[in-house]
This record gives structure tokens, C-alpha cells and sequence, in this order.
């Protein structure tokens, strides 16, 4: 053949949140799915997806069934730890958590400049969140209205469902002999 041409790719990954480089054909599973190493996690990450009350939470009352709701999060010490909007599917990072948090999901209203504000409450719950071994802390499982997607325990050993992760690659043609080519732009 005259024209015998070859391609050669190199594909690599790395994991974005701490994780370093890995194979791009072997991502690993999360190393621990459940929040067990004990005292309480570094940081916590839920992802809003509405609903209803679930049994892993305490003092539940209502169903937070609207796209654009008006989250508050109150830890036991009564530490403000998130007072704002939020959509279905938004992450809700956390962090200064302490054994339990208090959460309050209401309508979101505006105010007479535009801020948005918090409106009737839809729904409140309270939910501990320490990582015991008896811990309810799981990775992807509902906690009322919100799933947990991420935690980093208190040694900063990261753990998520999703996570950010680089691609590069590069490709490269080879061919035997020289080839002629004509480029049109359109």
C-alpha cells in the first residue's frame, strides 16, 4: 500500500480531588462508602434532590417537592453553616460540622431588591452526622431531601461518588511515505 499510515494515542488520567494519577480503564470504587473512622467528618457534600422524609433522619416534617427551593443548615452549636438558593442537582458543600445538623428548606422568595430570602418552610429535618461506626454517613443514600455525594474524614481522606477527573491525550499519525493533500476551507 502506498499510502501505509499508523496511529498511536496516549491516554491519561488524574483524579482532580487528591487522588493522583490512575489508569483511565481501572477508576477505582471509593475507598470507604460509609463514614466509620469515628469523631466527625472534615467536610460534607450533598447534592439536593427534593422528596420526602427518609427513617435516617430525625424530626422530619414535609416534602420538598419544588426545583428552586431556600436552603438553611444550622449545626447542634448553632454554627450557620449554609443560608442560601439552591436548584435540583446543586451540591451543598459543608464544612465546621458538628454531631448533628438542622435543616430547613423553605420557598424561595425575593426580597424588594432581588436577594432571594427564605420563604414558608417545606420541609426541616435533623440528622447526625458523625462517623461512628454505627454511622448512617453513605455514600449515595437519601437523607430527606438531599443524597450524599462526598466526605472527607477528619485524617482528609477523601471519599465520593462522583469526582473530577482530567483526560489528556495526544495522538499522533505516521505514514511510510509521503502523502499529498489539499485543504479547503469551507
Amino acid at each position: 500500500d502506498d499510502t501505509a499510515c499508523g496511529v498511536q494515542a496516549v491516554i491519561d488520567c488524574e483524579v482532580l480531588s487528591g487522588g493522583g494519577r490512575l489508569s483511565c480503564f481501572n477508576i477505582p470504587l471509593p475507598r470507604n462508602r460509609q463514614c466509620s473512622s469515628g469523631g466527625f467528618p472534615a467536610q460534607l457534600e450533598f447534592i439536593y434532590v427534593g422528596g420526602s422524609c427518609t427513617d435516617n433522619v430525625r424530626d422530619c416534617d414535609g416534602r420538598a417537592t419544588r426545583e428552586r427551593v431556600f436552603i438553611t443548615i444550622v449545626s447542634e452549636r448553632g454554627n450557620l453553616l449554609l443560608s442560601r438558593s439552591i436548584e435540583q442537582g446543586d451540591l451543598i458543600p459543608l464544612v465546621g460540622i458538628d454531631e448533628f445538623m438542622t435543616v430547613t428548606i423553605s420557598t424561595l422568595e425575593f426580597d424588594d431588591s432581588g436577594v432571594p430570602i427564605n420563604g414558608d418552610e417545606i420541609q426541616k429535618f435533623e440528622m447526625e452526622t458523625s462517623c461512628e461506626r454505627s454511622s448512617d454517613l453513605i455514600l449515595n443514600e437519601r437523607f430527606a431531601s438531599f443524597r450524599l455525594n462526598r466526605f472527607v474524614t477528619e485524617d482528609l481522606e477523601w471519599n465520593a461518588v462522583l469526582t473530577d477527573i482530567k483526560i489528556t491525550y495526544s495522538v499522533q499519525l505516521q505514514f511510510s511515505n509521503p502523502i499529498s493533500a489539499e485543504i479547503n476551507r469551507a
